[in-house]
């Protein structure tokens, strides 16, 4: 299923584009032909108005999902979200080495009002004593599912406490519960991912599992617990936000579990209100015995009088400062990966001063740890050097700082390429592409014409210079509509409805998306050829260059927005018997390369197409409209419609996520911020340790380490403090 979009900022300014343009239309016809001839485009611009706003409440009455009320098919969709959350714990769990040697044994106190809600809420109405909610890993689940009535709770804890980590586990428990025959299916959605501006929380709710998980159409009630983890991850002025929706959707039996560090979970209740029924446990240091334990199974038996001293230091200071910087489960795996694996010498923990100038340490080993300048023969992966790899990933670290974001689609790495850079990289790959591809195609014309060479000089002139103007302008203009790559396959969709339901759904869904398709395609087509008619510098009609822009923008805008109508139209409306126009599942634990690749199939089959509604609408612009009543010159019509056309199949080319990807990593690459096979050392530093992959995105392990890398100092609430709680 795809479910409905919510209506963007960008879509409404699409829609006064069309509207601004309809009135330029009627401005150039009143100036032209007078009041009679603007009253009957006024006519026919007032039909489509309707017929768009006909289709708009079409869908808005049919396009729901076939299937949500087949109980089979919804079985069948948690089944699967299932077997795919077991698979993204077991990743986690490899990654973050979270079984080796064991599990660590977390601990959380309760916290009452004012921090949560009242407990005659949380309570159901059952009375305002207390519930002792203390426990120790395997409690979560516990507490969750049946000390809890309402099913909400809220987990605390400082950076790096093993949040988490706690609730893979808790998913895991959930997992286990629901193979014994009770209980939801969990899943785990990073709230950094949301918007409560633009998707309300079912919606994103069902677009994110779609996007990480590879699985549609699943909806938000008692059969799934949705686990939100990361509220301090989301920018500041959205977590209160976040919080009022959530509190919106209260109802009985809708579990949920959110996830939040101290400090920014205080800061959003002052700003909304506590989590409706919601109970609140924060996460406990660990202990100088655990933190002893761990560390001296983890080690070799040949190494373990290494830790002497610090055991003995943290034993004599068990409020000290290393103990309190230990207390951490991610401080301990970063301690653990640097000198209980490596061949370091814990008793430099003892010379550093201040939790800071500890973390930052351990920080920084564990990149060094990570990428060894004498790389390991058996890894069988690329042999990245060490500055090079701190290089490369403290670049992503300011790009996402830069950008307040935790996570990097590859698809939107664009992004990461400034401005000044993109722009001229763009402008000159299309131009070298569109100059070699508009002589190629006129050839034919061209050798024989009157003079070849001059003919062929020309196309490549025009071809070099509409190439210019095409990247720049999509140089801009697409990262404004980034597209997730989506695995395309050829079926036939069996919904079950009767034919004419569907072919009134595929009505209204062609017109819908062919009218966004068409405002998309019209607004830059409009740009390139008012800078083409600028450059060229014509003859400026009777009513001077105002007149010249005003009918050049109408027709260019008209063209464009012909072309992505036509496209869009056949699209929308093959999307609802075919599955090789519709989103087809991003997930389904297909790595990024293997994504990537069958996007590159998808850049080809767009162009295509592409270009073939390009060369169609150009033979109907000039033979029709420019041609009309005169005798037509089709050796210039079928040449103009060839050239066009490999225009539009540029632009649609241009547009695609592959596209995207490969002029980031050329851009990226020339000016060293990224290796030319970024997709490897992405994937390569999530095998490694230093990065997760959820979905099609990428994250660094911790961010604090993504601050590290970004060069961000430490807030100061995190020095010297033993609670958890900030």
């Amino acid at each position: 299923m795809r479910s409905r979009r919510d209506r963007s900022p960008l879509t409404v300014a699409a829609v006064a584009v069309m509207a601004g343009a309809g009135l330029l239309g009627l401005g150039v016809v009143l100036l032209l032909d007078g009041a009679g001839a603007a009253d009957e485009w006024a006519g026919v611009m007032s039909a489509c108005v309707a017929v768009l706003g006909g289709s708009a409440t079409l869908i808005g009455r049919l396009r729901r999902d076939d299937d949500t009320g087949d109980e089979t098919e919804r079985a069948r969709r948690l089944d699967w979200l299932a077997a795919r959350m077991g698979d993204h714990c077991t990743t986690e769990e490899e990654q973050r080495r979270l079984l080796d040697p064991y599990p660590l044994p977390v601990t959380w106190h309760t916290l009452g009002p004012p921090h949560s809600d009242h407990w005659s809420v949380i309570r159901q109405g059952a009375g305002d004593t207390p519930l002792r909610l203390d426990g120790t890993l395997d409690d979560l689940h516990r507490v969750v599912s049946a000390t809890v009535p309402t099913g909400r709770l809220v987990v605390l804890g400082g950076p790096g406490s093993g949040k988490t980590s706690l609730v893979v586990r808790l998913a895991r428990a959930c997992l286990a519960a629901r193979a014994s025959g009770a209980g939801p299916v969990p899943v785990i959605l990073r709230l950094s991912t949301w918007d409560p501006a633009a998707r309300t929380l079912r919606r994103w709710i069902t677009e994110q599992v779609e996007l990480d998980y590879g699985v549609g159409g699943v909806t938000w009630d008692a059969e799934l617990l949705p686990v939100l983890d990361g509220l301090d991850e989301m920018p500041p002025a959205a977590r209160g936000a976040a919080l009022r929706a959530v509190n919106s959707t209260f109802a009985p039996g809708l579990s949920l579990v959110v996830t939040s560090r101290g400090a920014e979970y205080h800061e959003a209740v002052r700003d909304a209100d506590v989590l409706t029924g919601a109970a609140v446990i924060e996460l406990d240091p660990l202990t100088p015995g655990v933190i002893r334990d761990y560390l001296a199974t983890a080690t070799r038996s040949d190494r373990g009088a290494a830790w002497d001293e610090v055991f003995d230091r943290m034993s004599g200071e068990p409020e000290g400062l290393l103990a309190r910087t230990l207390s951490t489960p991610l401080n301990l795996s970063l301690t653990r990966l640097t000198y209980a694996d490596g061949p370091g010498d814990p008793g430099l923990l003892l010379r550093l001063s201040g939790t800071a100038a500890l973390r930052g340490h351990l920080l920084d080993q564990l990149i060094s740890v990570l990428y060894p300048d004498v790389p390991d023969p058996a890894a069988g992966t690329r042999a990245w050097t060490l500055r090079d790899a701190h290089r490369w990933l403290s670049f992503l670290a300011r790009h996402l700082h830069r950008r307040d974001a935790y996570d990097l689609p590859w698809w939107e790495l664009a992004r990461a390429v400034p401005l000044r850079a993109r722009m001229p990289i763009w402008a000159v790959v299309a131009a070298v592409v569109f100059a070699a591809a508009n002589v190629l195609v006129g050839l034919p014309w061209q050798l024989t014409g009157p003079d070849p060479a001059a003919g062929v000089l020309s196309d490549l002139r025009w071809g070099a210079g509409g190439g210019l103007l095409m990247g720049a302008v999509n140089s801009l203009w697409t990262p404004l509509f980034p597209r997730a790559p989506r695995l395309y396959r050829c079926t036939v969709r069996r919904t079950g409805r009767p034919l004419w339901w569907r072919l009134c759904r595929a009505l209204g869904s062609g017109l819908w998306r062919g009218a966004t398709d068409g405002a998309r395609s019209g607004v830059p087509v409009t740009f390139i050829v008012l800078a083409i008619v600028a450059l060229a510098a014509p003859e400026p009609g009777p009513a001077g260059h105002a007149e010249l822009f005003a009918v050049a923008a109408l027709h260019a805008f008209l063209f464009g927005f012909t072309c992505g109508f036509v496209y869009g139209l056949a699209v929308g409306f093959a999307a609802e018997f075919v599955t090789m126009f519709h989103d087809v599942e991003l997930g389904q634990g297909r790595l990024p390369d293997e994504v990537l690749r069958a996007d590159r199939v998808w850049t080809l089959v767009t162009a295509l197409a592409g270009g073939l509604v390009t060369a169609a609408v150009t033979l109907l612009f000039l033979a029709v409209v420019f041609s009309f009543g005169e005798t037509r010159d089709w050796r210039l019509i079928t040449s103009a419609a060839a050239r066009l056309g490999v225009a539009g199949g540029l632009a649609a080319c241009l547009a695609t996520a592959s596209t995207q990807f490969l002029l980031a990593r050329m851009a990226l690459s020339v000016a060293g911020r990224m290796p030319w096979h970024a997709m490897a050392f992405l994937q390569d530093g999530v095998r490694r340790g230093a990065l997760r992959q959820v979905g099609g995105a990428f994250q660094f392990r911790h961010a604090l380490l993504r601050d590290r890398l970004a060069g961000v100092p430490a807030p100061a609430a995190l020095e010297n403090s033993q609670s958890f709680l900030k």
